[in-house]
């Protein structure tokens, strides 16, 4: 058990003492300009420079990195930080400080230090809209501050998440309002966890009438996440959809990913969950069958294209049309689910025990 977690009616910790997060915001980039009020940077001896509101930094070879219109080349990591708590990398502005880690040469990654409460005003407006009822909004940031800790608490890298759909959107202070602050503030600290530890809270835009278990999707035995109907998000805007595809197109495509294809003839669902979303899929072309799965298929056609995994795929002439529902892997919470249970009159706790089993609400110490 992870002793991290207290019961729901202790008190939480205040801000300026939450958990730091470390968010990748920029992967194997070559430089970065960096501004804030007053730029200090700490490298990697344990020596502070200053460099007064903008820096451009370069990655150099040997874990160095080049101060352009400098002389100076300062060992990594680097940790940058202004005055004021606000750091802007490129076009982004952030809370907390920024964090430059020399990898592949002349490629860093850019790490965004802030505390778990900060970070979470940044995710909102990324994933929902703050302008959505307050118990919805409520729902989302503790199902953000639930995944984002359970990452923080899982991660063995050098950072604990991305910025991006590969776990949650967050785009930082720019995106911050007064609707998101105040969901932060009136679920402080919250988690849900099950069986005593935080719990891994997968999300997704839209299920399409039904969730599906972690087990079936991305093989991974979480019992909180148990298939269930889901009769809210029928009117959400992306709940139907529609793409169509040239079969040359899509060879071509899937030719790219690595598979021998020259031709697509058909393409046949052979495992489905029990929701109806494709587990795997045969390519089928003459004598040939390529077996992949549903997801994998997304990820080569585009996930803006093929929505999710719950569709019907025909033969149209010399093309392929997919209709299908929903938008996303289908796991855990649907987030236009969430909009229309708090239209009803549903909390937040109740809205999250509808999408998660048998879970339970604790504070982080």
């Amino acid at each position: 058990m992870v002793p991290v977690v207290a019961a729901a009616s202790e008190v939480p910790r205040g801000r300026g003492s939450s958990p730091e997060l470390k968010v990748l915001v920029g992967r194997d980039v070559s430089r970065a300009a960096i501004s804030g009020r007053s730029l200090k940077i700490i490298d990697g001896e344990g020596w502070t420079h200053s460099c007064g509101d903008r820096v451009s930094v370069k990655a150099t070879r040997d874990n160095r990195f080049a101060l352009t219109l400098s002389a100076r080349s300062l060992p990594g990591p680097l940790r940058i930080f202004s005055i004021d708590g606000a750091v802007s990398v490129d076009r982004g502005l952030f809370r907390g400080s920024i964090e430059l880690i020399n990898h592949a040469g002349r490629r860093m990654n850019v790490i965004n230090l802030v505390e778990l409460e900060d970070y979470l005003c940044g995710v909102v407006n990324a994933e929902i809209h703050s302008s959505w009822p307050i118990e919805a909004v409520k729902a989302q940031v503790v199902a953000a501050r639930t995944y984002a800790f359970r990452r923080m608490l899982d991660s063995g890298s050098a950072y604990h998440l991305t910025a991006t759909t590969e776990d949650q959107v967050y785009r930082g202070r720019s995106i911050e309002d007064n609707d998101a602050a105040r969901a932060v503030r009136e679920t402080a600290g919250r988690v849900m966890t099950y069986n005593g530890e935080p719990i891994l809270a997968y999300y997704h835009a839209c299920c399409g009438g039904a969730t599906d278990s972690a087990a079936d999707i991305k093989d991974r035995d979480l019992p909180y996440t148990a298939s269930t109907t889901c009769r809210w998000c029928g009117d959400a805007p992306i709940y139907r959809w529609e793409f169509t595809i040239a079969a040359r197109a899509l060879a071509r495509l899937i030719a790219s990913s690595g598979r021998p294809v020259k031709q697509v003839d058909r393409v046949v669902p052979r495992r489905l969950t029990q929701s109806g979303r494709i587990l795997e899929l045969d390519i089928a072309s003459p004598g040939k069958v390529v077996t992949i799965t549903g997801e994998e298929l997304r990820r080569i056609v585009g996930y803006q294209k093929i929505k999710s995994t719950r569709f019907v795929v025909a033969r149209v002439g010399d093309s392929f049309r997919f209709r299908g529902t929903g938008h996303g892997h289908g796991i855990g919470a649907c987030q236009w689910g969430m909009r229309r249970m708090a239209e009803n009159g549903y909390s937040w706790q109740q809205i999250l025990q509808h999408y998660y089993k048998d879970i339970a609400f604790s504070r982080l110490r």
